[in-house]
């Protein structure tokens, strides 16, 4: 990520606290650290976002298994109800 729109983000944040009555002292440390918690935060957001795709792409393989059943047990009712098996 771009260092002067982490720096940006990071004076915004310094200058939310202290409107809200937060101490906060800005030093190149806390900087370094803040800048080191965003990226961890942003490497976070991107595995959860890869967990979510791939949560998403089971859910759809499941349900084409689902659909693929629903049909085949339709065609069976079909079947049963055509013998005579099964009474509408």
């Amino acid at each position: 990520m771009n260092q002067a729109i982490i720096m940006a983000v990071s004076t915004f944040i310094g200058g939310l606290l202290t409107y809200l009555g937060i101490r906060y002292k800005a030093n190149s440390s806390t900087m370094a650290t803040g800048i080191e918690n965003i990226n961890e935060l942003l490497g976070q957001i991107r595995k959860q976002s890869q967990t979510i795709e791939d949560l998403n792409n089971q859910v759809f393989e499941q349900s084409k298994v689902i659909d693929t059943l629903t049909r085949k047990v339709g065609e069976l009712e079909q079947k049963l109800t055509d013998k005579g098996d099964i009474k509408s």
